[in-house]
C-alpha cells in the first residue's frame, strides 16, 4: 500500500509549512493534493470576503501517557463550567494518549467511560512496578504491550475499523519504516484502508519509544506520535483548513502538563536525567519550540485556545501514584478558573 493513501504526514505537513511561511522543507515532495492546495489558496484570497463562511470546531489533545487524565478532566470541567457539547467538534486530533481519548470520541464513547482507562486499575496494569533504570539496559522495550492493548480493547471493540469511526478525527504517529510522520484520518480515505483498525492506530500513535514496541500496520512498523508532534495543533489546524479552506477555524488545545526539571539534574548523567523525565522532556522540547513559533507568527485568521500547566519532572508519562494523578486534576480546576474570560470567548456564539 501506498504510504500517500493513507500517511502521507510529512508531505501535508511540508506543503502546508510551504504555504504559511514560504519555507520549503521538502522540495521533491510528491503532490497527492496538488490540486485541492491550488483550490484552497484561491480560497484563501477571497476568505476574508467571505460574510457566509461558518465556524468549524477543532478539538485537539496531547500525548502524556497517564497524564491523560489532566486534559480530560479539563473536558469534564468544560462540560460543567461552558456547558459545552462535546459533539460541538468538527475534528479532533491527538497523540498518544490524546490519540486514546480522541480514537473514543470519534465512536461516541463517553467521558466517563474514557475516564476508566486511566483509573488506577489500567494504569497499573500497563505501567507494572519495576525498576526503570534496569530495565533500560535490556534489550527490550520496559512494557510488553499485551496489557495496555488489553486496556484499549475494553473501551473499543477490536473489530472496530476506521470505516466505522463516526466522527472526523486524525490520530497522529511516526512511521519508522519510511522515517516520516504519519496521519490516520477518518475522512478522506482511500478504499484499501477502510479495513484498518481503530484500535491498531491507537496502539501506534501511544507506543512510545523505549516505553512500548512499535506496532505493524499493513506491513509497516509505526511508533508514538509524540516523537513528532506530541501536541498536534498545527495538525489540527492544518486539517482543518484544507477540509474548510473558507470557514473560521476555532482550536481548543489541551496539553497533558510541561514538564519542570529539578534542579539537581543538570550535572547528572544518564541515571539522574531518566529519573527525571529525559524521555518526556526531549518529546516536550521541540514541539514546544516549534509550536510555539508557527502558532505565534504564521497562523492567521485562527483563533486557538491552549490550555496546559507545568509539573514536576516525577509525574513521567508512566506515573503510576495516583496521588500526583488527582494533583493533576486539580491543576486542572486551577487551569480553568485561570482562563475563564478567555474560555467563554471561545465558545462565544459567533
Amino acid at each position: 500500500m501506498s504510504k500517500k493513501i493513507l500517511w502521507d504526514g510529512y508531505d501535508r505537513m511540508a506543503k502546508w509549512i510551504y504555504d504559511y511561511t514560504g519555507f520549503m522543507i521538502n522540495e521533491t515532495a510528491d503532490e497527492p493534493y496538488s490540486e485541492k492546495q491550488t483550490n484552497q489558496q484561491t480560497n484563501q484570497q477571497t476568505n476574508q470576503q467571505n460574510l457566509n463562511s461558518k465556524v468549524r470546531y477543532v478539538l485537539s489533545i496531547d500525548g502524556g501517557g497517564s497524564r491523560g487524565i489532566f486534559p480530560l478532566e479539563l473536558l469534564f470541567l468544560l462540560k460543567r463550567f461552558a456547558k459545552f457539547d462535546i459533539n460541538m467538534f468538527d475534528l479532533i486530533v491527538g497523540t498518544s494518549a490524546g490519540a486514546i481519548i480522541a480514537g473514543c470520541l470519534g465512536m461516541n464513547i463517553s467521558l466517563e467511560t474514557i475516564n476508566e482507562a486511566f483509573n488506577e486499575t489500567n494504569l497499573k496494569k500497563i505501567f507494572p512496578s519495576h525498576n526503570k533504570i534496569l530495565s533500560i539496559m535490556e534489550p527490550r522495550p520496559i512494557y510488553y504491550d499485551t496489557k495496555r492493548n488489553q486496556v484499549i480493547e475494553e473501551l473499543i471493540d477490536p473489530s472496530t475499523t476506521f470505516k466505522d469511526v463516526k466522527k472526523n478525527i486524525c490520530l497522529v504517529s511516526w512511521n519508522i519504516s519510511e522515517n516520516q510522520p504519519a496521519l490516520f484520518c477518518s475522512y478522506d480515505l482511500h478504499p484499501e484502508c477502510l479495513s484498518v483498525k481503530l484500535s491498531d492506530v491507537i496502539m501506534a500513535s501511544s507506543a512510545a519509544p523505549v516505553y512500548f514496541p512499535a506496532v505493524s500496520i499493513n506491513n509497516e512498523w509505526f511508533i508514538d506520535g509524540g516523537v513528532a508532534c506530541n501536541n498536534p495543533v498545527m495538525i489540527a489546524f492544518m486539517e482543518a483548513r484544507r477540509k474548510w479552506p473558507n470557514d473560521t477555524i476555532k482550536i481548543l488545545s489541551l496539553g497533558t502538563g510541561q514538564i519542570q526539571p529539578t534542579t539537581n539534574t543538570p550535572n547528572g548523567g544518564l541515571i539522574q536525567w531518566m529519573e527525571n523525565g529525559l524521555i518526556d522532556l526531549l518529546i516536550d522540547a521541540p514541539n514546544k519550540i516549534m509550536m510555539n513559533e508557527l502558532m505565534t507568527k504564521h497562523l492567521d485568521n485562527i483563533v486557538c485556545l491552549r490550555l496546559d500547566t507545568t509539573i514536576s519532572s516525577s509525574l513521567t508519562l508512566d506515573c503510576i501514584d495516583m496521588k500526583q494523578l488527582n494533583e493533576l486534576k486539580k491543576l486542572a480546576e486551577q487551569t480553568i478558573q485561570q482562563n475563564t474570560e478567555k474560555i467563554l470567548h471561545f465558545f462565544e456564539k459567533e
